[in-house]
């Protein structure tokens, strides 16, 4: 029974992707919500329903704010995870290790916003995706936790222990490898 159920469900999540973006988009919210929920993990969201925050400890008092938007009218959910305020001597390092991280992320981008010098990372996933591949919801938001956490441990690398950037870039790749 609890098979049919499912397959049943799936087919509702198809046939509405076809026939209404608005409806891909609640059900997509709504599959975040109940993966939140499933994982025990805190978050707030907004009124209108169009925006999530959850919040994430990553290392010694850093944490990582992460934003979903499901904005109406978009195609898209925006997601930031803001990880990381830098002191203005602290951009050109700090832009080098994006460079090679952005080299080697497939999806998503780091990115600085300069008036409040602040690290993030951002991707966009589209609601279809988001409710056809549903399985992979685990995936994606591990890649929105681990990539702020791998960068941050480049970060400190680079200026406590003084490392070079290449370097630290080698052991994370190697790190992923292993």
């Amino acid at each position: 029974m609890k098979k049919i159920k499912s397959l049943f469900r799936r087919l509702h999540h198809k046939l509405s992707v076809i026939s209404s973006e608005k409806a891909t988009r609640r059900i997509a919210a709504r599959l975040l919500l109940n993966y939140l929920d499933a994982n025990n993990l805190r978050y707030r969201i907004s009124n209108d329903q169009s925006f999530i925050e959850i919040g994430f400890n990553l290392s010694d008092g850093h944490s990582s704010a992460v934003y979903y938007d499901f904005t109406e009218n978009e195609k898209r959910m925006l997601v930031q995870a803001h990880f990381l305020k830098l002191e203005t001597d602290q951009i050109p390092i700090a832009s080098v290790l994006i460079a090679h991280l952005n080299s080697l992320i497939r999806k998503g981008t780091i990115r600085i916003n300069f008036e409040r010098l602040q690290v993030y990372f951002e991707r966009e996933i589209s609601y279809s995706s988001l409710v056809l591949e549903s399985d992979n919801l685990d995936e994606f938001h591990r890649q929105i936790v681990w990539i702020p956490k791998d960068f941050l441990w480049c970060f400190q690398q680079v200026l406590e222990a003084n490392e070079d950037p290449v370097v630290v870039m080698g052991e994370l790749i190697r790190k992923y490898e292993s």
